[in-house]
């Protein structure tokens, strides 16, 4: 069964105007807007609200489903409405909303604007004054996401005394009972560059800001890039929320969903100093190794005490590597060469045990002068390719010495030609990595508590949350919300409806979210309930209403069903929007088989495949799909034979549809039938 309703009001929140109502618009739009230069974005987010009510009175009365295998799912579809420059790839999600709104008489296109009603800053009109709340999704609604979330404010006690512009000021995050410590330094190293030691779980470092809203974003990229399960942004820079540069991070939960590990606590040096050990990695050596173009046949370099051989032919069955000499194929070309050199280098570490690793890079074209056999000197042009040699760990065991007696095998760029220094392959490792023990804390902090005065967060779940990917073009919406309908019937949570919008929050600093970064991703554009078409948003519910008891009814068989012939009894031409209809359909073969009997043969009742029948019902004039095939369509049997179910009140009326079928045997095996029948059955809906 697939029962549709229509929304009950919808209106588009437009961030470029913060008062505006849209209730009346014809059109939704989740617009993302991005200037020229990339300064500034504006988004659009969409409202939609439907009344469940009939929906859960006939979950009460056992006419939908709700648990076990046949239990209801529910789909929100939005039809398309002409966007415009949407990007290849994207994606946008649904969320239950958290306050109740007003949908408002505006239009987008008033003059003056229309203030009453819903808008980016207010529930139910700027009269009211009621705003959306809290300021953590910089307003265009509020929702529930049911991840443990919620907002810190870094207070600075004065003017030039903020938190976060101090080396070593800390802030150390509990998340489901696991420590993790986040550090801004601005240590320096012996030749007095900045420098900002390694991250090495669970101690994280970033840079100080030069105030402290951009401790907090520097802190806020620090949190993300440390995958810990942890979502950060920056959502708000403010000198109204108790002190001069108080900023507010906001963090969410973004990969634990079961209740209870998802709460977050926090602490900082203020109130929880701590000592920790700072790790100084040592460098990795590194080095190039080049060919000049000429005959390198059976010439070779030592690397450590391996010596590198290159041969022609073929290495296998004639030469034996060992763990002091190792037997290269000479290549076509000096490229494919080196590509063989890589490849011994990186694949015979268990013979020639060198702690290094090697790469090609891009050829380098190079013109050099050189003597030739008359004595007389010339300049050519060649392509060097060349090979990246590095240290397969850090420190100064990994420098390795090198020699040659081919003058076409260069070394760190340097050869023959340049009178250049053979003695070296690999250079530059430091020596073994040094540790050092560090106290941290913090100044100029008043408060690190999340608002809701607590040091701590709780709330983790199943979360609110449903999306739908779109590639390549623009298409409808039908999204799978069965897990915020299901909140809302249950009243888990309150029903004030859908937000539709794409990830993230706008305004804030997470350089991933689709709402805040500066990827031009275009607009959508959806018909709203206002529309004067047939495409209003909807919610369908759909669940499998089959039922089999045929009684002594004989079924059609395999070789029946290869001619056969669907016609449908008591189809009527007109059915009211509110009926609720029961179709009967009847197959049988073309040409039955001639029996000595009193009632003829082709009027015999047979049944249809029972589990794999199907109905669908299409738009008459447009062809589109309404039910498409699958377990929401089967058709079911009775002592009277199939039939199907389908309550119209989710219909549009005075249009014409369309009923069709696909009817299958033998699934899986090679006498396998899939028929399609379109024999032109359509009724109309009226009023």
């Amino acid at each position: 069964m697939h029962y549709f309703t229509f929304a009950d009001k919808d209106a588009t929140l437009y961030e470029n105007s913060s008062s505006l109502n849209s209730g009346l618009d014809e059109i939704l739009e989740i617009r993302k807007d991005v200037s020229d230069t990339a300064a500034f974005t504006e988004v659009s987010r969409t409202l939609i609200k439907f009344d469940l009510t009939y929906i859960s009175e006939s979950i009460v009365s056992r006419l939908i489903p709700d648990s076990g295998s046949k239990a209801a799912r529910f789909y929100l579809n939005l039809f398309d409405a002409l966007p415009t420059s949407l990007a290849a790839s994207q994606s946008l999600y649904a969320y239950p909303v958290s306050q109740s709104w007003i949908m408002g008489e505006g239009r987008s296109y008033d003059n003056p604007v229309t203030k009453e009603g819903c808008s980016w800053n207010f529930t139910k009109g700027i009269n009211d004054g009621t705003l959306w709340t809290p300021e953590i999704t910089a307003s265009g609604g509020t929702w529930y996401q049911n991840y443990a979330s919620g907002s810190v404010s870094f207070t600075s006690g004065s003017t030039g005394n903020s938190f976060g512009t101090g080396s070593n000021d800390e802030f150390r995050l509990t998340v489901a009972g696991t420590q993790y410590n986040f550090i801004a330094t601005a240590s320096k190293a012996e030749d007095g560059t900045v420098s900002i030691p390694i991250d090495a779980s669970p101690n994280f470092y970033f840079s100080t800001g030069s105030n402290t809203a951009e401790f907090t974003d520097n802190l806020a990229s620090e949190i993300n890039s440390a995958d810990i399960g942890i979502t950060a942004s920056m959502s708000s820079t403010s000198s109204s929320l108790g002190g001069v540069g108080t900023t507010r991070l906001h963090m969410t939960a973004s990969s634990i969903t079961t209740a209870g590990l998802t709460d977050i606590s926090s602490v900082t040096g203020s109130t929880a100093g701590f000592t920790t050990e700072i790790t100084s990695a040592g460098t990795f050596a590194s080095g190039t190794f080049s060919i000049t173009p000429g005959d390198y046949n059976e010439e070779e370099i030592t690397i450590g005490s391996i010596d590198f051989v290159f041969v022609s032919g073929s290495t296998s069955g004639i030469f034996d590597n060992s763990s002091t000499e190792i037997f290269v194929l000479s290549g076509s070309t000096t490229g494919s060469s080196l590509q063989n050199l890589r490849d011994a280098i990186n694949n015979s570490g268990s013979l020639h045990g060198l702690p290094i690793s090697s790469s090609v890079s891009q050829s380098i074209s190079s013109s050099v002068s050189a003597s030739t056999d008359t004595g007389s000197p010339s300049t050519f042009t060649f392509t060097n390719d060349v090979l990246i040699l590095s240290g397969s760990n850090s420190g100064s065991g990994a420098n390795q010495t090198a020699a040659s007696s081919s003058p076409l095998f260069s070394f760190s760029g340097n050869g023959y030609i340049d009178g250049g220094d053979e003695s070296k392959a690999l250079e530059g490792g430091t020596a073994a990595n040094v540790s050092t023990t560090t106290g941290y804390g913090s100044t100029g902090f008043s408060s690190a508590l999340f608002e809701n005065g607590s040091g701590s967060l709780g709330g983790g779940g199943v979360p609110y949350e449903a999306s739908q990917s779109f590639t390549i073009k623009s298409e409808d919406v039908r999204m799978d919300v069965t897990g915020i309908v299901r909140a809302w019937l249950s009243e888990s949570i309150d029903n004030e409806g859908f937000i539709i919008k794409r990830r993230g929050n706008v305004g804030n600093t997470d350089k991933f979210s689709d709402e805040s970064n500066t990827q031009k991703l275009g607009n959508f554009s959806f018909f709203s309930s206002d529309t004067h078409t047939k495409y209003p948003p909807t919610l369908e519910v759909v669940w499998d209403d089959s039922k089999w008891n045929g009684g002594s009814l004989s079924a059609l068989t395999s070789t029946n069903l290869e001619d056969s012939v669907l016609y449908m009894k008591g189809l009527r031409p007109e059915y009211k929007q509110e009926s609720k209809v029961k179709f009967r359909v009847v197959g049988r073969e073309r040409f039955p088989e001639k029996t000595f009997s009193t009632t003829p043969s082709n009027l015999t009742v047979k049944t249809l495949p029972p589990s794999s029948s199907y109905y669908s019902i299409l738009d008459a004039e447009t062809d589109e799909v309404i039910v498409p095939y699958g377990s929401g369509s089967q058709i079911s049997c009775d002592s009277s034979g199939n039939y199907f179910n389908v309550w119209l009140d989710g219909y549009q009326p005075e249009r014409y549809y369309k009923l069709e079928y696909r009817i299958q045997s033998g699934s899986g095996t090679d006498e396998e039938i899939n028929q399609y029948y379109d024999e032109g059955f359509t009724f109309k809906v009226t009023l």
